[in-house]
């Protein structure tokens, strides 16, 4: 993940706040976990961590931090969703995971584009890119559902789409809506549209950002390629081909095959083992976060693979990193019928989508939209 993405905390915002103290444990731990990273005397329970923007690198680590003082995994869309005290408090009372709609940017007005999770359920990787569509009022991301939820739906990514389109639904109420897919959540957001449409509502725009299908494979190359994601956003380099093999070769012994190495009383041999491949010191609190993220990953290969897109109403708006080569979709007949819309974007499949290239990204976005409303007009 882009930590540099990420909202800062505004200390100078808290001052205008009327002070309310925070009743309770969980209150009390996460108000004195924030006064001693903001660096202020005290943090009432109303009183948010997010302003609505700019940088702040250290919030994985007050995350770490937070999850350690509690003794529980406090999923970062959780703290994007309910900023307050009071708010993130009450919901680590409730289950975090039943939680779909996160506002990625907060803004009063204005067509709020959704934009939907990657492989991995998550949808804090579009934060810098959120920041940039100016003029899109809020901005939400839709991140998947618990694990077991996505295991219990097997292959059945209509029945997922339609839960999402009851999201999108309840965030636009009346009038048309624009969906956002980067890599595999292309691929859901596809799904998503066509589910609107069968109900008879307009999607303005259905954007596409350097989106490939997930090709049919064997279920040992979905397990190696869900290790290697995760290992890769814990240390921040993604393994290259000599490490990708050598890790195909060593998840083949029967310990390490998801059964057994996602099971809880594992925990020892999982964390020996990601503490090999990434060099630093794993908390049993991340261990757990890393393991629903592999769960879901799996889970969302069940559900993609093979998928092709449908023919569509809405005219899709795929921006690539370079030329769209043979891991893109194929133009489909409603493609050459009605003309997509195709343009390039800088960096590559991860860096498009961070600064500095986000910004650029996010206004070949705008533009499109602007376009299109005016051709609508």
């Amino acid at each position: 993940m882009e930590t540099t993405a990420l909202p800062a905390p505004d200390a100078a915002a808290l001052a205008e706040r009327g002070y309310a103290p925070p009743p309770g444990p969980i209150e009390r731990a996460l108000a004195a976990e924030w006064q001693e990273m903001l660096g202020v005397e005290r943090i009432g329970r109303h009183d948010e961590f997010f302003a609505p923007c700019g940088p702040l690198p250290q919030a994985m680590r007050s995350l770490a931090r937070l999850q350690q003082a509690l003794g529980r995994e406090v999923p970062l869309a959780a703290l994007l969703a309910r900023p307050s005290v009071a708010e993130l408090a009450a919901a680590l009372e409730r289950d975090l995971h039943g939680l779909l709609a996160v506002p990625l940017r907060r803004a009063a007005a204005g067509v709020p584009p959704s934009c939907r999770h990657l492989i991995d359920g998550s949808v804090t990787p579009y934060l810098a890119l959120a920041q940039t569509l100016g003029e899109a009022g809020p901005v939400y991301g839709l991140q998947a559902p618990d694990p077991d939820e996505l295991a219990a739906r097997s292959d059945d990514l209509e029945s997922l789409a339609e839960a999402y389109a009851d999201e999108i639904e309840r965030i636009h109420g009346e009038g048309g809506c624009r969906l956002v897919g980067w890599s595999a959540g292309g691929v859901f957001a596809t799904a998503v549209a066509q589910s609107l449409e069968r109900r008879g509502r307009r999607v303005d725009s259905l954007t596409l950002l350097d989106c490939r299908p997930i090709e049919p494979q064997s279920a040992q190359d979905e397990w190696t390629y869900a290790m290697a994601l995760a290992i890769g956003s814990m240390r921040g380099r993604f393994l290259d081909a000599d490490e990708h093999a050598a890790l195909d070769a060593q998840l083949r012994a029967a310990e390490l095959q998801p059964e057994p190495f996602l099971a809880l009383q594992a925990q020892a041999q999982a964390l020996s083992f990601l503490q090999a491949w990434t060099g630093t010191t794993i908390l049993p609190q991340q261990l757990a976060h890393l393991r629903s993220r592999m769960r879901t990953m799996l889970a969302c290969f069940g559900l993609l693979r093979g998928y092709r897109p449908p023919s569509l109403r809405v005219r899709p708006h795929r921006l690539w990193v370079g030329e769209p080569g043979a891991q893109a979709w194929p133009l489909h007949p409603h493609s050459e019928r009605d003309g997509e819309i195709h343009g390039r974007t800088e960096g590559d499949h991860e860096s498009m989508m961070q600064p500095p290239h986000a910004a650029g990204l996010g206004r070949a976005i705008v533009e499109e939209w602007r376009r299109q409303a005016a051709a609508q007009a």
